[in-house]
């Protein structure tokens, strides 16, 4: 297989070696495609002839929701994709970021029955949780910097977010790497990071909380999620 990563920055992605590691001899090359400005981005067409699959990662999941074929009514419902494959019937999107969230979600339910989500963020992840969180029926509490302010030195306190003091708090910062938190917590709570390998938070958060988490789970859920979403998929190997 072809596969490709496309965002920027992609420079820090291990998402190379996540495929290798999962794909093994089937994996014939991955790319990393750098662009800043949607206005760089090849065309569908132009990606299709050099790749059977694409991952697609921040600034740029919603570019194009509009071109491809999305089976998946929760992607719809989200707005963005983050797996292309190209098959004889078209580009077909998916997004496996939302399959790995709901996989994970599911595991924090089962161990932790009272559970209150603490939601840091507005863009695509964002929502990817909040409807993971709709679908499993936990309480999320979302927080964005246009209502609730600065959200590097707010207090998550139980207190502060009127919860009882008995309820299991996970924090997730769905925000972008520049953003680091430097907030109020309880020493109870899991700080659940979709950013990996940041040091800011690395350094930080371990010392505040009961449990750190960063996003390499979540990234190579998500990774198989899409191969086998690829593998599902008439793959138009032809002319590749």
């Amino acid at each position: 297989m072809k596969l490709a990563l496309l965002g920027f920055p992609v420079n820090h992605s291990k998402s190379p070696d996540l495929y290798r590691e999962i794909l093994g001899r089937e994996l014939e090359s991955y790319d990393l495609l750098s662009f800043e400005l949607s206005s760089q981005i090849p065309s569908l067409d132009d990606l299709c002839q050099r790749y059977h699959g694409l991952n697609i990662t921040t600034p740029h999941k919603r570019h194009f929701f509009n071109n491809v074929l999305i089976p998946n009514h929760d992607v719809r419902l989200i707005g963005a994709i983050n797996t292309i494959a190209f098959t004889n019937a078209g580009a077909i999107g998916e997004n496996t970021d939302f399959l790995a969230v709901i996989e994970i979600l599911q595991e924090f339910k089962i161990r932790h029955p009272q559970l209150q989500l603490v939601l840091l963020g507005g863009g695509v992840m964002a929502k990817v949780t909040e409807l993971a969180a709709q679908k499993l029926t936990l309480p999320l509490i979302k927080l964005i910097r246009s209502i609730n302010g600065d959200l590097a030195h707010i207090s998550l306190l139980k207190k502060d977010l009127g919860l009882n003091p008995n309820t299991k708090v996970i924090v997730v910062n769905s925000c972008s790497r520049e953003f680091v938190f430097r907030g109020k917590m309880e020493r109870d709570y899991i700080f659940w990071d979709y950013n990996y390998a940041f040091s800011p938070h690395e350094d930080l958060i371990p010392n505040i909380v009961e449990t750190y988490i960063d996003g390499q789970d979540m990234l190579k859920r998500q990774a198989i999620a899409a191969v086998q979403f690829w593998a599902k998929q008439t793959l138009n190997l032809s002319t590749k």
